[in-house]
């Protein structure tokens, strides 16, 4: 095989690493429930409806480029959350 055809057929760590990805915000969600009640149900209302905002007003190619900073911001808001710091 050579090494173009590589491309695919992705690795098969690739596709774990993809879908502990996917469970992962939800697991935090979780989390977060069971610790903080109301606060966090309130604060993934607030994060589903800007999304919501910015899939209306952002186009799906700015989106996909934007999908890449996300970690970023969810960190600072479930660290917040779980009482890593406070904002």
């Amino acid at each position: 095989m050579s090494v173009s055809m590589f491309w695919l057929n992705p690795p098969a760590w690739g596709e774990i690493i993809i879908l502990v990805s996917a469970f992962a915000p939800i697991l935090a969600l979780l989390t977060s429930l069971i610790q903080g009640g109301l606060w966090v149900f309130l604060t993934f209302v607030e994060l589903a409806l800007g999304a919501m905002i910015a899939r209306f007003f952002i186009p799906l190619s700015a989106m996909n480029g934007l999908l890449l900073l996300t970690p970023i911001p969810l960190v600072i808001i479930f660290g917040a959350l779980w009482g890593f710091w406070y904002i």
